[in-house]
Protein backbone atom coordinates (compact mmCIF):
# COMPACT_ATOMS: atom_id res chain seq x y z
CA UNK A 1 0.00 0.00 0.00
CA UNK A 2 1.22 3.55 -0.72
CA UNK A 3 1.09 6.42 1.45
CA UNK A 4 -2.33 7.92 2.99
CA UNK A 5 -4.42 9.47 0.75
CA UNK A 6 -4.61 12.49 3.30
CA UNK A 7 -8.29 12.80 3.19
CA UNK A 8 -8.38 12.57 -0.87
CA UNK A 9 -11.49 11.73 -2.36
CA UNK A 10 -11.97 9.80 -5.43
CA UNK A 11 -15.67 9.60 -7.43
CA UNK A 12 -16.44 6.71 -9.72
CA UNK A 13 -18.72 7.01 -12.30
CA UNK A 14 -19.27 3.78 -14.68
CA UNK A 15 -23.00 2.24 -15.23
CA UNK A 16 -20.67 -0.95 -14.77
CA UNK A 17 -21.24 -2.14 -10.91
CA UNK A 18 -18.48 -4.76 -11.68
CA UNK A 19 -15.71 -1.40 -12.71
CA UNK A 20 -17.37 0.16 -10.18
CA UNK A 21 -16.07 -2.42 -7.64
CA UNK A 22 -13.02 -3.17 -8.86
CA UNK A 23 -11.85 0.95 -8.96
CA UNK A 24 -13.62 1.05 -5.53
CA UNK A 25 -11.36 -1.72 -3.86
CA UNK A 26 -7.97 -0.31 -5.80
CA UNK A 27 -8.46 3.02 -4.41
CA UNK A 28 -9.42 1.60 -1.09
CA UNK A 29 -6.91 -0.41 -1.12
CA UNK A 30 -3.97 2.76 -1.91
CA UNK A 31 -6.19 5.06 1.24
CA UNK A 32 -8.54 6.95 -1.10
CA UNK A 33 -11.62 7.62 0.03
CA UNK A 34 -14.43 6.57 -2.78
CA UNK A 35 -17.83 7.67 -3.73
CA UNK A 36 -19.07 5.98 -7.12
CA UNK A 37 -22.26 6.82 -8.97
CA UNK A 38 -23.80 4.67 -11.58
CA UNK A 39 -25.20 7.35 -13.72
CA UNK A 40 -24.10 10.96 -15.38
CA UNK A 41 -27.19 12.73 -12.93
CA UNK A 42 -26.16 10.31 -10.47
CA UNK A 43 -22.47 11.64 -10.54
CA UNK A 44 -23.76 15.64 -11.19
CA UNK A 45 -25.84 15.15 -7.48
CA UNK A 46 -23.25 13.89 -6.05
CA UNK A 47 -20.48 16.58 -7.56
CA UNK A 48 -23.25 19.43 -6.14
CA UNK A 49 -22.93 18.42 -2.53
CA UNK A 50 -19.77 16.59 -2.21
CA UNK A 51 -16.48 18.20 -3.09
CA UNK A 52 -14.42 14.93 -4.68
CA UNK A 53 -10.44 15.92 -5.55
CA UNK A 54 -10.54 13.84 -8.88
CA UNK A 55 -13.54 11.58 -10.69
CA UNK A 56 -12.62 8.85 -12.83
CA UNK A 57 -15.33 8.95 -15.34
CA UNK A 58 -16.53 6.47 -18.00
CA UNK A 59 -17.83 7.69 -21.62
CA UNK A 60 -20.57 5.31 -22.40
CA UNK A 61 -23.44 5.62 -20.36
CA UNK A 62 -27.00 5.61 -21.21
CA UNK A 63 -28.98 8.64 -20.14
CA UNK A 64 -25.85 10.67 -20.51
CA UNK A 65 -22.24 10.32 -21.45
CA UNK A 66 -19.33 10.64 -20.05
CA UNK A 67 -18.43 13.57 -22.77
CA UNK A 68 -21.76 15.39 -21.39
CA UNK A 69 -20.06 14.80 -17.99
CA UNK A 70 -17.02 16.88 -18.04
CA UNK A 71 -18.20 19.53 -20.53
CA UNK A 72 -20.74 19.96 -17.45
CA UNK A 73 -17.94 19.75 -14.77
CA UNK A 74 -15.40 22.31 -16.80
CA UNK A 75 -18.67 24.75 -17.00
CA UNK A 76 -20.09 24.67 -13.38
CA UNK A 77 -18.05 27.32 -11.52
CA UNK A 78 -17.42 25.10 -8.13
CA UNK A 79 -15.57 22.08 -10.62
CA UNK A 80 -13.68 23.85 -13.38
CA UNK A 81 -10.42 22.51 -12.62
CA UNK A 82 -11.51 19.47 -10.70
CA UNK A 83 -9.27 16.35 -12.57
CA UNK A 84 -11.05 14.41 -14.69
CA UNK A 85 -9.65 10.84 -15.75
CA UNK A 86 -11.96 9.04 -18.73
CA UNK A 87 -11.85 5.13 -17.96
CA UNK A 88 -13.27 3.53 -21.05
CA UNK A 89 -13.69 0.93 -23.24
CA UNK A 90 -13.18 3.37 -26.58
CA UNK A 91 -9.78 3.17 -27.98
CA UNK A 92 -9.71 4.92 -30.63
CA UNK A 93 -7.81 7.76 -31.24
CA UNK A 94 -10.32 9.92 -32.08
CA UNK A 95 -12.44 9.26 -29.23
CA UNK A 96 -9.17 9.86 -26.71
CA UNK A 97 -9.32 13.26 -28.77
CA UNK A 98 -12.81 14.06 -28.18
CA UNK A 99 -12.22 13.24 -24.46
CA UNK A 100 -9.08 15.30 -23.95
CA UNK A 101 -10.45 18.40 -25.89
CA UNK A 102 -13.35 18.04 -24.24
CA UNK A 103 -11.48 18.72 -20.60
CA UNK A 104 -10.74 15.66 -19.55
CA UNK A 105 -6.97 15.15 -18.23
CA UNK A 106 -6.10 12.26 -18.54
CA UNK A 107 -7.63 8.90 -21.11
CA UNK A 108 -7.23 5.34 -20.05
CA UNK A 109 -8.63 2.56 -21.86
CA UNK A 110 -10.22 -0.30 -20.38
CA UNK A 111 -9.09 -3.07 -19.76
CA UNK A 112 -6.59 -0.95 -17.77
CA UNK A 113 -3.47 -1.72 -15.45
CA UNK A 114 -4.24 -1.25 -12.24
CA UNK A 115 -0.35 0.19 -11.03
CA UNK A 116 -0.50 2.29 -14.48
CA UNK A 117 -4.11 3.96 -13.31
CA UNK A 118 -2.99 4.31 -9.96
CA UNK A 119 0.19 6.39 -10.75
CA UNK A 120 -1.59 8.42 -12.72
CA UNK A 121 -4.03 9.87 -10.60
CA UNK A 122 -1.55 9.90 -7.77
CA UNK A 123 0.42 12.27 -10.73
CA UNK A 124 -2.93 14.47 -10.89
CA UNK A 125 -3.80 14.81 -7.15
CA UNK A 126 -0.20 15.92 -6.80
CA UNK A 127 -0.48 18.64 -9.64
CA UNK A 128 -4.17 19.81 -8.12
CA UNK A 129 -2.84 20.43 -4.78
Amino acid sequence: MNTPSKGKTILVVDDEQVIRDVLKRLLLREGYDVLSAASGKEAMGILRSARPDLVLLDIAMPEMSGIEICRWIRRDSATPRLPIIMITGKSGVNDEVEGLETGADDYVTKPFNTEELIARVGGLLKGSA
